[in-house]
């Protein structure tokens, strides 16, 4: 693909060698002039308005390297995937859905071991995760940076008799062409999962309460997140499944109490802008406050294990406790939307329960030698 920075970067690097203002002036001209027929010659479409990197995984719009996803853009992967057969192979832990580069979610259980174990530990354990994207180009590029990927259609991948212990969905939903596409993908993802699934993505709740007062989110008005996947879609999605959940909880991440935020812009600013800038936004007034708050982002964890109830302690697998604390670690700065669990009657108790499940997994697995934790994966 030809980009702006394939043109402009070797130039500059040429002007940069010349000392007279005279050879600078002139090399000036001859760039944009290259630019400008370039350009001109081939069209821009294809480049994208805006690519967001994410720096770290408690980063709100995670990981990835996020390009717009247009109804164009998910017509043509589908289009190159039709007909191409999608099963899913036996071996791995987790799936990764809308797996893009290979940078971000993909990496989810190898970083959480990591995390809460140590280096060697999760060496000793050595997950396998495998990402399924529509988009050809960028399975390319997430082979390249050494996972294991396919291209197809999440919809019309077959289990081939197999299953994976969970399944990750970050960032991607929200990049569908319509929500009723975004809901059908959780619900055909849960049933290839034996213990949970785990959400990540932009919040979309409580819209009307900036809208009212003048303002958005800047992800709200970005041409690429054509589905404002909210929490009662996904609550929707979760009690919809094929397979039921056994518990899950979905919160919402990071709190906006006022306008002064940076993820807040004027209504007015240019689609497809970032966080607030004032040298390229609208002015906008910074002491605004927000009620209710309104939250940046949303996730959620659902189990799939059987699960009791009463005083006895319950575990799960080892991968649905390092997904519980995904949320858990967070809840610190979050509203919980909706909780639910086995002989719970509120949100408080369902949490406390949920909780306490992760962390008698996560104990037990502390006192097991390394070569245990695999076995410990596999519980049933």
């Amino acid at each position: 693909m030809i980009s702006r920075s394939n043109i402009v970067v070797p130039i500059g690097a040429v002007l940069r060698r010349r000392k007279s203002l005279k050879e600078y002036r002139i090399f000036r001209i001859f760039s944009i002039t290259i630019v400008i027929v370039v350009l001109a010659v081939f069209p821009t479409k294809s480049i994208p308005l805006f690519s967001l990197v994410r720096q770290n995984e408690d980063e709100v719009l995670g990981l990835e390297t996020l390009n717009f996803f247009s109804l164009q853009d998910f017509q043509r992967a589908e289009k190159e995937s039709k007909g191409v057969p999608v099963v899913l192979p036996p071996g791995f832990d987790v799936l990764d859905v809308g797996a893009s580069k290979g940078v971000g979610s993909i990496n989810f259980l190898p970083q959480a071991l990591k995390s809460e174990f140590g280096k060697y530990q999760a060496l000793e354990y050595n997950p396998r995760t495998l990402g399924v994207d529509i988009d050809p180009n960028k399975v390319a590029i997430c082979r390249q940076a050494g996972k294991e990927c396919l291209v197809g259609n999440i919809l019309e991948l077959s289990s081939g008799g197999n299953s994976v212990g969970g399944v990750t969905a970050w960032h991607v939903l929200e990049h569908m062409p319509s929500c009723d596409i975004a809901e059908k993908i959780w619900m055909r993802t849960s049933e290839l999962a034996d213990r949970f699934s785990l959400f990540h993505g932009p919040a979309f709740d409580d819209s009307h309460v900036l809208s009212d007062k003048g303002f958005h989110r800047f992800y709200e008005n970005w041409t690429g997140h054509r589905c404002h996947f909210n929490s009662s879609m996904l609550s929707r999605a979760i009690n919809s499944s094929p397979h039921v959940a056994s518990a899950y909880i979905i919160a919402l991440i990071h709190p906006i109490e006022t306008s002064k935020s940076d993820v807040i812009l004027p209504n007015g600013a240019s689609m497809n802008s970032h966080h607030y800038n004032s040298d390229i936004h609208p002015p906008k007034l910074e002491n605004v406050h927000f009620l209710p708050t309104v939250y940046e982002e949303m996730r959620a964890c659902v189990l799939y294990e059987a699960l009791g109830t009463g005083n006895t302690t319950i575990t799960v697998g080892l991968d649905a406790a390092l997904a519980l604390k995904d949320i858990f670690k967070l809840l610190g700065k979050s509203q919980i939307v909706s909780c639910q669990a086995p002989g719970t009657a509120d949100v408080y108790s369902c949490m406390q329960y949920l909780e306490n499940i992760m962390v008698a997994t996560l104990q037990e697995a502390k006192s097991m030698g390394t070569w245990k934790l695999r076995k410990m994966q596999k519980k049933q």
